[in-house]
């Protein structure tokens, strides 16, 4: 769900735009906020926050992509392999794979 910032918010969510998308790198610069939109990690409806910890700056196909794909795949890996659990390497960003 693309949400808009609260004018608190404003200023965090108009400088993550100057560095483009958060998982691309992308921006548009002829289109307002470099084309970015602010997108929650764990929606509002599912009981998420403002707060930028539970925030991404995202180009319109990494949104979308974020939400078909990457959510769901990380639910699954969770429910399924962790049991719900988040693994600790994940915070340090860890456990890519180059193929």
């Amino acid at each position: 769900m693309v949400a808009k910032p609260t004018a608190k918010r404003r200023k965090w969510f108009v400088e993550r735009c100057e560095k483009g998308c958060e998982m691309c790198g992308g921006k548009f610069p002829n289109i307002k906020n470099n084309g970015l939109r602010f997108s929650h990690i764990i929606s509002k409806k599912s009981g998420g926050n403002d707060a930028q910890a539970n925030c991404l700056v995202l180009c319109p196909s990494c949104a979308l992509s974020f939400d078909l794909v990457v959510k769901p795949a990380i639910y699954k890996a969770l429910t399924e392999i962790s049991k719900g659990k988040v693994p600790k390497s994940w915070e340090d960003g860890e456990g890519r794979i180059d193929i």
